[in-house]
């Protein structure tokens, strides 16, 4: 059986991309409130002010019988019985046993018109919708990002979206890197002055300063925008980002390293945006080791089990670094093709987010799989790794 990666690497594959491939989500996709509403509190408060009014508005359990039975009982009780009644004679196999079955199915069903069993009825019913709405919430996991997470477990989310990223393909300037975050902005549909943190990652102080004052005239300035500048983090940003990002916020970060390559996205701590979001932070985890390390030792600090990922990011530059890890991790090939398509395609210049972006654009990828982005290849002794959740 052969998989969504077993393609060649041509360059369609690699397209500048203009507009989101994020698949539209229905809207009952993300009204767990509303599926909570209608599957537990309005039954429950219709069942309670039923037995309140008949608490109140009748003395003993014989009037109360009555005005059940008179006031819906009566057809639902005569048709119920009467289809009963001939599942009774379908089944009986003779015409007395048919008629024990019928009786003893009409005594069950008016125990079904007492206020005992309605009494009874408010706990089932009250059950079967949480039961209802807990199963809606496990299988759109909104319960990740919803209140009854913060009721539950007494903590507000921190859960990290990231909503898109793109890579450069062109030349890396000033002008080009401004376009390509024009285009992130058209992509995810979010506005300049609607970003709360901006991380430029770059080696470049010319290129960081170009960017800083095509962005600051207008954009930034009005807003409470935070800029801040570091070098040689790279995908290690993103956790910094993480901490730095303030309740509901969105943060910038672009990113360049030593290569010709730049990489720009977005992520938000905003449970709005979970709409427009690819995936989810798991973890981050930096590790160091010995300066003259090699790729495969900084891997081995951080205790990579490929079992537990779907897909592995690598930013290897050379084949043979690829081969010495899928020998030592016993990688698969699914795991491996991503990565030699990136290498053979960009060669030196090739980073973790090409092999992401090469999975998303075969359509690899399913929800609530795990997608491990490791990041070795930098000039310090550094090794982050970063697990993704596709939302």
């Amino acid at each position: 059986m052969s998989s969504p990666l077993d393609e060649s690497s041509s360059s369609n594959l690699f397209f500048e991309r203009t507009r989101s491939n994020i698949k539209k989500r229905g809207t009952f996709y993300f009204t767990s409130t509303l599926s909570l509403v209608l599957y537990v509190i309005i039954p429950t408060l219709l069942l309670f002010a039923s037995i309140l009014y008949l608490q109140f508005s009748f003395q003993d359990d014989s009037q109360r019988v009555n005005y059940l039975q008179q006031a819906f009982g009566t057809k639902a009780y005569s048709l119920l019985n009467h289809y009963l009644g001939k599942i009774a004679n379908m089944t009986a196999s003779d015409e007395e046993s048919a008629l024990e079955m019928n009786e003893s199915l009409s005594k069950r069903l008016n125990s079904m018109f007492t206020f005992t069993e309605l009494k009874y009825g408010l706990f089932v019913s009250a059950l079967v919708g949480l039961v209802i709405y807990m199963r809606v919430v496990v299988m759109t996991r909104l319960i990740v990002f919803t209140w009854l997470r913060r009721l539950i477990f007494g903590a507000p989310p921190e859960d990290v979206y990231l909503l898109d990223f793109l890579t450069l393909k062109k030349e890396r300037n000033s002008k080009n890197l401004i376009a390509l975050i024009d285009t992130l902005h058209d992509v995810t549909s979010v506005k300049s002055n609607e970003i709360d943190l901006v991380v430029l990652d770059c080696k470049d102080g010319s290129l960081m300063n170009d960017i800083i004052n095509h962005y600051m005239k207008d954009l930034w300035k009005s807003s409470s925008t935070r800029v801040v500048t570091l070098n040689g983090m790279g995908i290690a940003s993103i956790e910094l980002a993480r901490q730095l990002l303030t309740k509901n916020s969105r943060a910038l970060i672009v990113t360049t390293t030593s290569n010709k390559d730049a990489t720009v996205c977005f992520i938000s701590n905003n449970a709005k945006d979970v709409k427009k979001a690819k995936y989810v932070l798991v973890k981050c985890e930096s590790s160091f080791a010995m300066s003259d390390s090699s790729n495969i030792e900084r891997i081995k600090k951080i205790g990579l089990n490929a079992n537990r990922y779907s897909y592995i990011c690598f930013d290897f530059k050379q084949e043979s670094d690829l081969t010495k890890a899928q020998k030592e991790f016993k990688l698969s090939e699914l795991v491996t093709t991503a990565n030699h398509a990136a290498i053979s395609k960009f060669n030196t210049n090739a980073t973790s987010w090409n092999v992401l972006e090469f999975i998303e654009n075969t359509n690899a990828t399913k929800r609530d799989e795990m997608i491990l982005q490791i990041d070795c290849s930098d000039e310090s002794s550094r090794c982050t790794s970063l697990v993704w959740r596709v939302v």
